[in-house]
């Protein structure tokens, strides 16, 4: 059985599930980037598709800051499995960029972020566009790393421009 929760919404005929700490002892190795981690989210995530309606062509992983570093790491690894990614407040991932040209990807981040440097991550946005990703990248002025409330209403926006991008494809090719 995986740690993490789920819970289920109406309204968007979604679930959400994971750890919901920035602490690095919220994930079983403390990283995200380890096997052991890693086979602890796919399991909560098999567990939330077996036990829910979940349309498997819409599936999102995000995170913000740590959690985002996760969601790259998930993201590149398992391309197959996640048909959208949402990251805020966190840098580019490592793993390979041609894993995610066919994924829409939605970025958030602040210039003001004093954790988290904003040019590299525009740099990566540039890059991943250029090479023909479906990819969105919201600047938020004013937020530091710490302000995750002011990424509420851009995590809206990003939410329905994938969901308007699942629309727009249908069912994806798996």
């Amino acid at each position: 059985m995986a740690a993490g929760s789920c819970r289920r919404s109406s309204s968007r005929r979604c679930a959400t599930g994971g750890p919901s700490s920035w602490h690095p002892t919220s994930v079983p190795d403390e990283r995200w980037a380890t096997e052991r981690s890693e086979r602890a989210l796919l399991a909560l995530l098999d567990d939330v598709l077996a036990q829910h309606a979940i349309d498997p062509t819409r599936v999102l992983v995000t995170g913000f800051s740590m959690g985002g570093r996760g969601t790259w790491y998930m993201a590149t690894r398992h391309a197959d499995l996640f048909t959208g990614v949402i990251v805020m407040a966190t840098g580019p991932g490592e793993g390979s960029l041609e894993s995610l040209s066919a994924t829409p990807l939605y970025i958030i981040h602040s210039p003001e972020d004093e954790v988290v440097p904003y040019a590299p991550v525009e740099e990566f946005a540039v890059r991943l566009a250029a090479r023909g990703c479906p990819i969105q990248m919201m600047r938020l002025p004013g937020a530091n790393h710490s302000m995750m409330g002011d990424y509420i209403a851009p995590l809206r926006v990003a939410g329905q421009w994938l969901w308007s991008e699942w629309d727009a494809r249908g069912s994806r090719d798996r």
